[in-house]
């Protein structure tokens, strides 16, 4: 039982971790980006 429970768990972990690094690496585009026009 222990076995599927984590099982079950570490995809539910890895989507969060996944979309956690979606999301800080279109802030860093978005920022790379205005200091590219900045700096520019």
């Amino acid at each position: 039982m222990r076995i599927k429970e984590s099982a079950n768990m570490i995809p539910q972990c890895s989507r969060l971790v996944i979309f956690k690094y979606f999301i800080l690496s279109l802030c860093l585009e978005l920022v790379s980006c205005k200091l590219l026009r900045i700096y520019s």
